[in-house]
């Protein structure tokens, strides 16, 4: 087992039972990485899910999260 660090950004998603869930907070607050664990945990325990994340621009999704999850995680993951 894994000992993974979150924050309270991953709490209100576990916890959460609504259809859309809006997360914010500042710079570097680790919203990305909670909402990316999260994402990665779903998708391995449920069959036929779509998750979609939105950001207000295209670029901004192409800077942070799919930049942070490709580079990343998914990096980290095939080096190891």
């Amino acid at each position: 087992m894994v000992d993974i660090k979150t924050t309270k950004v991953f709490q209100h998603l576990t916890e959460s039972d609504k259809h859309i869930t809006v997360e914010q907070g500042g710079t570097r607050s680790g919203k990305t990485y909670n909402i990316l664990i999260w994402f990665i945990l779903k998708l391995l325990n449920e069959r036929n899910k779509v998750l979609t994340v939105i950001r207000k621009t295209r670029p901004a999704v192409k800077a942070t999260v799919y930049r942070d999850f490709i580079e990343k995680y998914l990096f980290r993951i095939k080096r190891r």
